[in-house]
């Protein structure tokens, strides 16, 4: 190998992973020497992992010294780490609490996925010696804590310590992030949404106001109009009561948040008030243009009957069409409310 050139290097490697592991050659040697592409190495990279899965694991273990000194290793590292999770002061800046979670993270997809094999593995050599070794081995393995049940509590332990630490970060990265939040800025929207609120009083009273004479398509148009502006209230107010509990909840000075507090209860008693009784206009306006119309088809139905005979053809066809109208109008209330 080491008078070998790079190419030819590469060459016997790829010629040996594929007929020893059946790694299939991805990759030219020419091109993985002068000109690599890095897609193309980890595409190869993947395929080799994914047939030699444990590839970086090594436990050589013949006696039960041999066990003891990997486990003690083992527990070492493990108990090291759960100590420094533990322990270490938090850093002070954002960026350096999203560089930990980021290492953190890093750290839990490679190294710990390692030693849970490397403690698989141990196991497996440790129940293979049992029956080889003297009791008194055996027991010094238990007192000091290094059996495989043992490590196994280690690795858990370790993981949850963790865990533990990433959301200790993450719930410090959050309080400062919302340090710059501004409670004054929650108030103005508190105001802004106020005068939205009254905007949209001001809608409902009007098509209330012309309702009782609007034709169906006019009324359509004025609950449209509405609808969309509750729709868009709806979300200023829940983006507003978002922004105050995210500021509510490291706030120190709670003198300053509650009278927000109290102007969104208020905002949320408003808006359901002026919605309800828009629902409740809305509802018993339609039931009444509904019966209005029933009214006016019993009246002609009645008129229909009385004056059938002596009625001409001409006037036949008129008054059907009159009554087919009505129907018509009927049936499209009836859908919009089904709507």
């Amino acid at each position: 190998m080491k008078g070998m050139d790079p190419i030819s290097r590469h060459e016997l490697a790829f010629r040996v992973a594929e007929e020893r592991f059946d790694v299939h050659q991805l990759l030219e040697p020419f091109d993985t020497v002068n000109s690599p592409d890095e897609k193309s190495i980890m595409t190869y990279i993947a395929a080799l992992t994914a047939k030699l899965p444990d590839l970086g694991v090594h436990v050589d273990v013949a006696t039960i010294d041999d066990y003891s000194t990997h486990a003690r290793a083992v527990k070492q590292f493990l108990v090291e780490k759960k100590t420094s999770w533990d322990n270490d002061p938090l850093p002070v800046t954002i960026e350096a609490i999203q560089a930990e979670v980021e290492a953190l993270r890093a750290f839990a997809a490679n190294t710990m996925p390692d030693k849970h094999k490397e403690i698989d593995l141990l196991s497996k050599a440790y129940k293979d010696l049992e029956g080889k070794s003297e009791p008194e081995q055996l027991k010094v393995i238990v007192e000091e804590e290094i059996a495989p049940k043992d490590l196994s509590e280690s690795f858990n332990a370790g993981i949850n310590a963790k865990k533990a630490r990433e959301q200790r970060l993450l719930a410090l990265l959050k309080k400062k992030e919302n340090e710059g939040c501004d409670i004054n800025a929650v108030s103005l929207d508190c105001d802004a949404l106020k005068e939205k609120l009254r905007q949209l009083s001001g809608e409902v009273s009007r098509g209330k106001e012309s309702w009782p004479t609007a034709s169906q398509p006019e009324i359509k148009r004025d609950c449209d109009r509405i609808d969309g502006f509750i729709e868009v209230l709806t979300t200023d107010l829940d983006n507003i009561t978002k922004k105050y509990n995210e500021i509510a909840e490291y706030a120190n000075d709670t003198e300053s948040i509650t009278p927000v507090a109290v102007k969104i209860d208020g905002l949320n008693t408003e808006f359901e008030k002026i919605v309800e009784d828009y629902r409740s206009f809305m509802s018993q306006h339609m039931k009444d243009s509904e019966d209005s119309l029933l009214n006016k088809i019993k009246d002609l139905s009645e008129k229909l009957d009385a004056k059938r005979s002596g009625l001409s053809n001409i006037q036949w066809t008129n008054d059907l069409a009159v009554l087919k109208t009505c129907l018509d109008d009927v049936e499209s209330i009836q859908k919009n409310q089904s709507t």
